[in-house]
């Protein structure tokens, strides 16, 4: 007997910390003088795994793992290389940035070590669940794209 995977935990982690992160990506963005082309990369990277990757492994196993864990990592390019530089200098407000950039390496870590962890696992959700669960994100993701790149 096949043991199936827990789908739901790296579905909420990842729809969770993308949230997280488009919040904190905002507000950075909206005060910053100018943002870093690695930072544009890892928030597409984050809109691409909240509207894709959350839920693309429920329907295509291996290849919606592999596309989570891909934009997952790319991701968590600006956390981790803005957490060596926050640590090299003595800002101010560090601990503060400390915090949130290891919450993201957390919550980003913990949803690639479990895809890798349940990478052949089987997946066995209900027809009806997978589209509930796959249709929110992916209007989610089609309403951010529309308005990033002012097509409304």
């Amino acid at each position: 007997m096949k043991k199936r995977a827990n789908v739901l935990t790296p579905y909420f982690l990842t729809l969770f910390g993308c949230f997280i992160y488009w919040y904190f990506n905002g507000v950075m963005f909206g005060v910053s003088a100018g943002v870093d082309s690695l930072v544009w990369v890892s928030f597409v990277a984050c809109i691409l795994d909240l509207g894709l990757g959350s839920w693309l492994f429920l329907h295509t196993l291996k290849t919606g793992r592999l596309i989570s864990i891909g934009l997952s990592t790319i991701t968590l390019l600006m956390p981790v290389t803005s957490l060596v530089s926050l640590m090299k200098t003595n800002e101010p407000y560090g601990v503060y940035y400390i915090v949130v950039y290891v919450i993201f390496i957390l919550i980003f870590g913990t949803v690639i070590i479990i895809h890798i962890i349940q990478f052949k696992k089987q997946v066995n959700v209900p027809k009806w669940n997978k589209v509930v669960l796959s249709t929110i994100p992916l209007g989610l993701l089609i309403t951010y794209l529309s308005f990033l790149f002012g097509f409304s």
